[in-house]
């Protein structure tokens, strides 16, 4: 006759603990792909979407910039599809037609190029620009398009420079009135009173720049160069910086792009907020929130660059100061 050996209570106990550990662990992975799969099903389908198409016109550290910043501030589930036009307006249509390919629901177009090529090609996808000197000069008011305002105020470059360039009291102003807005009788005031002394001149054309400007250089420290398309044409700009240089005038501007061409320094808007403002108004756009398509929003962050290189040819010391100012260092 066989006998039933008593099982032991810790061994009983100890298959308990296990089975309702078990279990337990069962019931935890149930639970996290149960709320994984609501959360993903209670998502808005816009959101399931949610891809944006970046457009570049080159690889300026600036866009990079901007471009990482928004990047990083945009939802984990954003995707991606980035495109180049190197420099090159004509790769405008290719890319294009691979952004419609590619069912992107957002358009972020990068420079001059990038959103010159969005506005003619991508009338029927939201478009956000940014680092776009002057957009008034390029129409870019489409009810699909809304952008970030690269201009800077007088006075916030006065500010600026008051700080990094301290001597530089007298200034030159050359400017087609019919082509800015961002200079005015009251900013002659306002700089009045930060101690500098401003010299206007107006110009009808970019026939009057010659005459106008060796007119004005014997009477200044330092020209500031406004964001206004009669002075920006490739030719205009050239003998702009060609003739300050010449007579050991600094050139103070308002783009990175423009201090690494020669200029001394400029006092831009700051890449990082100029992403965070994208990524802002691409939220807004995914959620469909109201927004001024067809105008531009400002950002308030400046940062300032340096040519060192100009500063050596003008004869200007840089000091440790200067640098510690500076953001931006060519």
């Amino acid at each position: 006759m066989s006998v039933m050996k008593p099982i032991s209570t810790q061994h009983t106990l100890i298959s308990a603990q296990s089975a309702s550990g078990n279990f337990s662990r069962l019931g935890y992975i149930v639970t996290c792909v149960t709320l994984a799969l609501f959360t993903t099903l209670s998502l808005p389908s816009n959101l399931l979407a949610q891809k944006i198409a970046i457009l570049q016109s080159s690889d300026a550290h600036s866009h990079k910039i901007a471009i990482q910043i928004f990047k990083k501030q945009m939802a984990p589930y954003t995707t991606f599809v980035e495109y180049n036009l190197n420099g090159d307006i004509t790769l405008g249509k290719q890319q294009a037609q691979k952004i419609r390919d590619s069912d992107a629901s957002i358009v972020l177009a990068i420079g001059l190029k990038a959103t010159m090529a969005a506005k003619v090609e991508l009338v029927n996808i939201p478009v956000i620009y940014a680092m776009v000197l002057n957009p008034k000069s390029y129409d870019l008011n489409a009810k699909n398009m809304i952008g970030v305002s690269h201009q800077i105020s007088v006075l916030t470059q006065l500010n600026s420079l008051r700080m990094v360039f301290p001597d530089i009291k007298r200034l030159g102003v050359i400017h087609n009135p019919e082509k800015t807005s961002s200079f005015t009788k009251r900013d002659i005031q306002k700089a009045a009173k930060l101690g500098f002394t401003v010299i206007e001149r107006p110009l009808a054309n970019e026939n009057a720049i010659p005459k106008t400007l060796r007119g004005i250089i014997p009477a200044i420290d330092g020209l500031v160069l406004l964001s206004d398309s009669t002075l920006l044409t490739q030719e205009s700009f050239s003998f702009i910086l060609k003739e300050t240089l010449e007579h050991r005038i600094p050139l103070i501007g308002f783009s990175s792009l423009i201090t690494q061409s020669g200029a001394l320094c400029s006092i831009a808007h700051s890449p990082i907020d100029v992403g965070y403002t994208l990524a802002e108004l691409a939220k807004k756009t995914f959620d469909q929130s109201s927004l001024p398509w067809g105008s531009t929003i400002s950002v308030q962050q400046q940062t300032i660059s340096l040519n060192t290189h100009t500063a050596e040819y003008l004869n200007i010391p840089i000091t440790e100061k200067i640098t510690n100012n500076a953001d931006e260092i060519f």
